[in-house]
């Protein structure tokens, strides 16, 4: 049984390799590593384009840093930075999110959707 697992963990490990890191950083670490990165952009604006890259790759990491540095980080996800950010929106850098259905796509959605489940 024991070396049955140790087969499975290795299959596993090779289906997955170079898709998960090689270890699991603790919440605290990410929490301090992403935190003075932050102090360290110069302006509202790269902090806010930080953050939202935070809250795309790891909403519990971002929702920690929110919840614990409240006083901080309000200004930059809510008015004034995001009144910035909304002006410069074509200039920032972003990620496509969600699935876009167009008016033309109407007699092929199932098809659409089929293709979205795959990516």
């Amino acid at each position: 049984m024991f070396f049955k697992n140790v087969l499975f963990l290795i299959s596993i490990s090779i289906i997955y390799l170079g898709l998960i890191p090689p270890r699991i950083i603790n919440l605290d670490i990410q929490e301090a590593r992403a935190v003075k990165y932050l102090r360290q952009l110069p302006t509202e604006l790269d902090k806010y384009v930080y953050l939202m890259k935070i809250h795309d790759e790891n909403e519990t990491l971002f929702y920690h840093i929110a919840m614990k540095y409240l006083g901080e980080i309000m200004p930059l996800i809510y008015t004034p930075t995001v009144g910035s950010a909304c002006q410069n929106f074509s200039y920032i850098p972003q990620r496509p999110n969600g699935l876009y259905i167009s008016i033309n796509d109407k007699n092929h959605i199932g098809e659409v959707l089929s293709l979205f489940s795959i990516l």
